[in-house]
Formats: C-alpha cells, structure tokens, sequence
C-alpha cells in the first residue's frame, strides 16, 4: 500500500495537492493499520479482499437471469463508469484518494462473468459486445385492450378468442374480487373458472388466477390473452369499479 502511495504521489504534478494527499493517505493507511473506522473506508475495499464479488457471484450455477433490454443496461453502466471516473479524477485531484482506487466491476466483467443461463428481452436486435444469444425467440405482443367497464365490448372479444381456440386468464388481486369478477362475467356469459397458479391451462378456456399485475397482454401467435382488473373495469374517468 506504501508503494501505491508512492507511485499516486509521481503522478501528481501541482506541490500542493501532493502535499495534501501524501497527508490523507499516510494518515488512513495509519487508521488502517489500528484497525480504526474512518470516513472514507471504502476507497481501500480492494485491498481486503484478493477477488471482488457482485450479486451474481451469489446465484447458484443452475439460476436463470433475465435482462431486460440489455443495450440500455449497457448505456446505464457506460454513464456510471463514466461517473466514476470523473469522480475518481476529482477525488485524485483533491488529495483525497489514490491513483488506483477501484470500487466496481465494469460492465463487460460483469457479462463475462455471467456463467448461468441468460434470457434477453429486447425489441430490436443489437449487436452487444460479449452477448452472443445462442437461440432467438420472436415473440408477437400487444397491449390488452381497454373494456373500461363496457362488458357487451368484453363478450364480443371473448367470443372472438373462444372461436380461435384462444386460452384467455383473468387476474384478480384477491379471493373476493375473484368472486366478485367470476359473477360479472357469469351475467353476461362468460364462464371463467377460478383456478390456482400451478393449473394446466387449456385452449378455448377462459380462468381466474389472482395475481398483481398492472396491465394485461395478447399473444396473438400463441393463443394466450390475459386481462387485469384495470383493463375490464376501470372507468375512463380513472376510477375502480368496487
């Protein structure tokens, strides 16, 4: 650590600041060594430890993580590091940190020590460095329609589901507004069943699962629709039907 020192001292040019880091520096290396809690602690984590670790170190082998949108993971971290960097120069410059401070894993570190298995989700394909996507999976999705209450509106599109061999699921946010629903549709035909979340899910039928979810989806291709309590009931003047 005394030899970092020196060689963060040769790379300051201004007397001044050299003066008031070699002080900083020798008086926390002393702090350091009577094991003495300070301010500023963190700037020496590398040194405690040979390996640095992240939350990913943490998962099992078998774990899967799932990444949404990496390009704009990669331009947040990009930021950051740039952040880091200048408040590392700034830090540098006023005497208050060594050359070689190292607080986090860049980004590309971090992807190559991804060993698990990965699932990106993105809208459009980009080429990410250290991202190479073995299978690409398209999926067609669009937005749940809003019923806003209008349950003729809602029949209609259950019957078009119905007649395409859709699986159509309802979430509820609780067992009485499961109920509560599941008589709605009965008024006006719908016949959903009130099932759990480990249920096999059949084509043509419609369920109710309660969940939290804020909005519903239809995937076309797949046959699947899924509606929320906002979308069949909420009024366009934004208020909850109870």
């Amino acid at each position: 650590m005394h030899s970092e020192m020196q060689q963060t001292m040769k790379k300051v040019k201004d007397e001044e600041t050299r003066d008031k880091l070699e002080q900083n520096l020798t008086y926390e290396i002393d702090q350091l060594k009577e094991r003495i809690r300070f301010q500023g602690l963190y700037k020496y984590v590398s040194y405690f430890y040979e390996t640095s670790s992240t939350l990913i170190d943490y998962l099992p082998e078998d774990a899967t993580i799932f990444v949404d949108e990496i390009s704009r993971v990669q331009e947040t971290a990009e930021r950051l590091d740039g952040e880091e960097s200048g408040w590392k120069l700034t830090m540098l410059e006023q005497g208050e940190a060594p050359h070689n401070l190292h607080l986090s894993t860049d980004f590309q570190g971090l992807l190559q020590a991804m060993h698990q298995q990965v699932v990106y989700f993105s809208i459009f394909m980009r080429n990410i460095p250290g991202v190479q996507p073995q299978n690409v999976v398209n999926v067609n999705c669009k937005a749940m329609q809003q019923f806003h209450g209008q349950m003729p509106v809602l029949q209609s599109e259950m019957d078009r589901w119905m007649k395409a061999e859709f699986t159509v699921v309802f979430i509820a946010s609780d067992e009485d507004r499961a109920k509560r629903l599941q008589s709605v549709l009965s008024d006006y035909d719908i016949h959903a069943s009130t099932v759990s979340r480990d249920t096999s899910l059949q084509p043509s039928q419609a369920y109710i699962i309660e969940g939290d979810l804020h909005n519903g989806f239809e995937l076309p291709f797949d046959k699947f629709a899924l509606i929320t309590e906002r979308e069949t009931f909420t009024k366009k003047s934004d208020q909850i039907a109870t």
